[in-house]
């Protein structure tokens, strides 16, 4: 997702992202969600964790060749 910084604290990325993924777990039985960002991205790791997102294991980060300034979090279930 991105929107611009005009549309920022609105709601409107965790509104559209939560329907993205109520479609992907109810309609198509997705157990494992995953998002990439920027270490330093605040904004976007606050957005993940209230989607239920948390940071990946230091070794799950490792298998999924994350970059040095980046950070998985993921959703299961």
């Amino acid at each position: 997702y991105e929107l611009s910084s005009t549309y920022w604290g609105r709601g409107l990325a965790h509104e559209a992202a939560d329907c993205v993924i109520a479609e992907l777990t109810g309609h198509y039985r997705v157990h494992r969600l995953s998002a990439v960002l920027k270490a330093t991205n605040q904004r976007s790791r606050r957005l993940l964790e209230r989607l239920g997102m948390h940071i990946a294991s230091p070794q799950t980060q490792a298998q999924e060749n994350i970059g040095v300034d980046e950070l998985l979090m993921v959703r299961n279930g």
